[in-house]
């Protein structure tokens, strides 16, 4: 059945926002008196939200487990990058080369465009109409208190119900695991995007059905 509905990731799927999600946490860990991670490190640390990204970094930093991490100083952490990343998402921040085309493409072959994203609802909103004031995303989602995250699709199934779409007609377009497993849940189409923050073997494992290269890619991959 033909592809009606595309559902995109947007953390190292539709932007490269590993410097400044780095730069936010980092900071967070400083106030702590914890030691940074190299940017690279943070590959493997996004995907499941801000806070679970803090319990996670903090953890790391200090070389322990994630239980070690009080909820109390998870807080601390929280407050402390909320706050830098509302005043710094913009400054490394950018698109993938061919997002802009890609989409551009889809739109005009008639497929309706949406993103979910484990990332909070503002900075989600506020962060797509800054980098593509000029693509008809028909909704953009982030994390929204008592709503689950990824990979539990109860998100996705209100985006799909929302646009009309039944799970066939739709793909998910992602850059992790969590992604794909998200997608695979919802009965969607699991579409890698081999560009972003994970390995092609994670994409695999999580249930990937379809790997792009780079984002003109997925113009074959959907429309074709």
């Amino acid at each position: 059945m033909p592809i009606k509905t595309v559902i995109f990731d947007l953390d190292g799927t539709l932007l490269d926002t590993l410097a400044d999600l780095a730069y936010a946490v980092n900071q967070a860990l400083a106030a702590e008196n914890l030691r940074p991670l190299p940017t690279p490190d943070y590959r493997l640390l996004l995907g499941s939200g801000a806070r679970h990204l803090m319990a996670r970094a903090a953890a790391k930093s200090a070389a322990g487990q994630p239980e070690q991490t009080s909820a109390v100083q998870t807080d601390r952490l929280l407050a402390v990058f909320n706050t830098v990343y509302a005043e710094n998402w913009a400054c490394q921040t950018k698109p993938y080369s061919g997002i802009d085309t890609m989409l551009q493409h889809l739109g005009s072959a008639g497929l309706q465009l949406a993103v979910l994203s484990n990332k909070s609802d503002v900075f989600t909103k506020e962060i797509i109409r800054h980098f593509f004031p000029d693509i008809a995303f028909q909704t953009v989602v982030g994390k929204r208190d008592g709503w689950p995250l990824k990979p539990d699709p109860t998100t996705a199934f209100e985006i799909l119900k929302l646009l009309g779409t039944e799970p066939v007609q739709a793909a998910l377009v992602g850059d992790s695991g969590s992604d794909m497993e998200t997608a695979v849940r919802a009965g969607m189409l699991p579409v890698g995007a081999g560009w972003g923050f994970r390995s092609a073997e994670e994409l695999i494992a999580g249930g990937a059905r379809q790997l792009a290269a780079q984002p003109i890619d997925l113009i074959s991959i959907l429309t074709g």
